[in-house]
């Protein structure tokens, strides 16, 4: 019974009456959930009802997807559009499922390259670079578009793909209105104050509240340790435990007679059972570390399901795998996989085969798998939420040295600790070794900084297609409103304060040597020469920041200039008109589109065989991670691939010149694999000899299948020896494959 008096409960129900009528959609929305919304989701939905656009920054598994889903509901009931995007296949394709559930099959529709269903939705899910793509296009698909959602935004901070996220942000009509979901990050606002200045009104959302709290522990030896005690301090327990293990012995800190045995990883994920700590996510960040810690449990004798655990497995693993040809199962390690699936233990990583991580994400949602050892690539954004996440280190390899992780980073891998709706709270355990120490892990936890840095820069392509929709002036101006711009722009506004405040130190050391020069009318010479020197390092310090301020004023718009120059030499501009040539690199979407570019215009690949077509292709997307030998097929493969490389030598010393970040060398580690692909050798013969894992195969097999689709569009002369080239390699698991 209500303690309101009459009065009070009069206006309560006067409130809510005013409410509902000014939000009237997101009110029946949330009326329609099933459980009781969070005040981020209602403030971030009632803004978007008002006409807002929004910016949402809230933890993993905080629920943001939600007021994604209600711009897609406003675009349903207004008869507007709404694309829903997101930073890879997997994700789109996840969503994609998701919104068909809610919305029907006939409202919602998917492009990612891969798949092309239904484009003329009123909800559609594609991955960001198909939607820039759509701009430059002026794609018909675009009109009546209304809202556009920018699922995982934070990605504009990718070294390698973030500047498409800006490139949408700064070219989407006005009228469109973005919802932006972020991961937790320090400088929200700063982000947000960014959308209100290119996108117009902006309301931005920040919570940190997780929906399920989450408790650290350590794995010390074997004993489970809280990190933190009362009032949030270093638990005194495990401090103790940590001197008695190192004491100093003439300078040397370490006591091996004292160092506690750590579990091995059969042990920790025993032991979390016992806990009622599963289902877990052990990081490791490696691929083969993975792979062995799956072995290594089943070599133990772990068994984590029953019987009809194991049915339901077998059930939903045949049917995800039976268009992968029988003759190559053992090739792709499939025996080996489903004795881990069946025991409820799996890896998931880059390195495996696309319809095996699908298999895992399912069983692990179901609750069939309760064990999945990860690399860092799991915590980007795939619905794979655990009640315990492993951490075995703090550190990983960066590509050139082992380096710790950030605090964003740690958040975001612990992020994935707790169900919502399932577990009353989520854990995370790092495993105790010599090299950690509870106060080091304990500011790593206990740190929320997480700044979002653009790493925004103009390309050919991107260059290209600005000089064919505005003039150079404009084009210039749209770039200076790119993040990055914005970014530094504020840099500056410090360093310039920092000039100030030195100009004024230099100033006043001279007004009192002179007025000390008037008490005894002379500066004896030491007094001299220490003045001068004070002076040299003042000098040399407001040159070093003037430096710093000219690095950073017009920067995106100086690398522009630059560009365009190179652009001006190869004549795909001329009199900042783009040429025939200059359209058709307008068209190429390829991290080296200006190489692809030269490659057609000297018509390197009209002389080609499909399948020495195919080879070549293969040095522009392919990146070895392995220094691992390779060969290249002879004959003509051969000669093309001399040919590239000059190329890509002229335009690197074009690049160097004029002080443009050089474009990446080709790499023709996957040429002779890919040859025998697209020479109809079975994957068993392929893979033969090389450390090459699937995963890696088909990935890179489907960027060929991508650039060869591309290239039949956009060079109608070499359209027939593409469509030849792609009938020999999108076969097997490259046909079935969705990566």
């Amino acid at each position: 019974m209500s303690n309101l008096s009459p009065a009070a409960a009069f206006a309560r129900a006067k409130r809510k009456q005013s409410e509902n009528r000014q939000h009237p959609e997101s009110i029946k929305y949330f009326q329609s959930l099933k459980f009781l919304p969070d005040d981020f989701q209602v403030q971030a939905c009632q803004a978007l009802e008002e006409g807002y656009g929004v910016l949402v920054a809230a933890p993993t598994g905080a629920g943001k997807t939600i007021v994604g889903e209600f711009a897609a509901r406003l675009a349903t009931n207004e008869g507007t559009k709404c694309f829903y995007t997101t930073p890879i296949k997997a994700l789109s394709n996840q969503k994609f499922n998701e919104l068909t559930e809610k919305f029907g099959a006939a409202s919602v529709g998917l492009l990612t390259g891969d798949s092309n269903i239904n484009p003329e939705a009123q909800v559609v899910v594609m991955t960001t670079e198909v939607l820039r793509n759509m701009i430059y296009s002026n794609s018909a698909n675009l009109k009546n578009l209304r809202y556009v959602v920018m699922d995982e935004v934070h990605y504009l901070a990718d070294k390698f793909r973030g500047a498409v996220w800006e490139e949408i942000l700064i070219h989407l009509p006005e009228m469109v209105r973005i919802v932006s979901l972020s991961a937790t990050v320090s400088n929200a606002e700063e982000f947000g104050e960014w959308l209100q200045m290119v996108r117009g009104e902006t309301k931005v959302i920040v919570s940190e509240i997780r929906p399920v709290p989450l408790y650290q522990h350590v794995f010390f030896g074997n004993r489970l340790l809280d990190l933190f005690g009362e009032e949030g301090k270093l638990n005194p327990e495990l401090m103790r435990m940590e001197r008695n293990t190192f004491k100093s012995v003439k300078g040397n800190w370490s006591n091996k007679d004292r160092q506690p045995k750590p579990l091995t990883r059969p042990e920790v994920i025993s032991r979390l059972q016992k806990e009622n700590l599963l289902p877990a996510i052990t990081f490791i960040f490696s691929r083969n570390g993975c792979d062995q810690a799956v072995r290594q449990c089943v070599l133990a004798g772990l068994r984590l399901n029953e019987q009809k655990e194991i049915d339901e497995i077998k059930k939903i693993a045949s049917s995800n795998i039976k268009d992968i040809p029988v003759e190559d199962l053992a090739v792709i390690g499939y025996y080996e996989w489903m004795e881990g699936l069946q025991r409820g233990v799996a890896a998931h990583h880059a390195g495996l085969l696309p319809a095996f991580k699908v298999t895992v994400e399912q069983l692990f949602q179901k609750g069939l798998i309760k064990a999945v050892f990860a690399t860092e690539t799991l915590a980007l954004g795939i619905n794979m939420p655990a009640r315990t996440v492993v951490l075995e280190k703090l550190s990983k390899w960066n590509g050139e040295s082992h380096v710790p992780i950030s605090a964003g980073e740690y958040t975001q891998l612990t992020g994935r600790a707790g169900r919502r709706g399932i577990d009353i709270e989520g854990n995370a355990v790092i495993m105790w070794n010599k090299d950690l120490d509870s106060s080091s892990i304990g500011m790593l936890a206990a740190t929320r900084t997480y700044p979002l840095r653009s790493s925004f820069k103009p390309s050919y392509n991107m260059s290209i297609n600005l000089i064919a929709r505005v003039d150079y002036e404009a084009a210039r101006g749209l770039l200076e409103q790119s993040l990055a711009q914005f970014q530094a722009d504020k840099a500056v506004v410090g360093l310039a304060k920092q000039v100030t405040k030195t100009e004024r130190l230099k100033a006043e050391l001279i007004n009192t040597f002179e007025q000390t020069a008037e008490v005894d009318g002379k500066n004896d010479a030491r007094a001299l020469a220490k003045q001068q020197d004070r002076l040299r390092r003042l000098d040399q310090e407001i040159a070093g920041l003037n430096n710093r301020i000219e690095s950073r004023t017009n920067v995106i718009a100086k690398r522009f200039d630059r560009i365009l120059t190179i652009l001006r030499k190869y004549e795909y501009i001329e009199a900042d008109q783009v040429t025939q040539w200059g359209k058709l690199l307008g068209k190429i979407y390829a991290e080296s589109d200006l190489l692809l570019a030269e490659l057609i215009r000297r018509r390197i690949f009209n002389e080609l065989a499909p399948r020495e077509l195919v080879a070549v292709i293969s040095a522009i997307v392919f990146e070895s991670r392995l220094d691992e030998e390779f060969q290249i097929p002879k004959g003509p493969t051969t000669n093309a691939l001399q040919k590239l490389s000059k190329i890509w030598g002229e335009i690197n010393e074009e690049e160097i010149a004029h002080r443009v970040e050089p474009s990446r060398a080709p790499d023709f580690g996957f040429c002779s694999i890919s040859y025998k692909w697209a020479s109809g050798q079975s994957l068993t013969s392929v893979l033969k000899s090389t450390e090459l894992t699937v995963g890696d195969f088909v990935r890179s097999m489907k960027q060929i299948v991508d650039l060869l689709r591309q290239l039949s569009l956009i060079a109608p002369d070499l359209k027939e020896i593409c469509e030849r080239a792609l009938n020999l390699i999108d076969r097997g698991v490259i046909a079935f494959a969705t990566v």
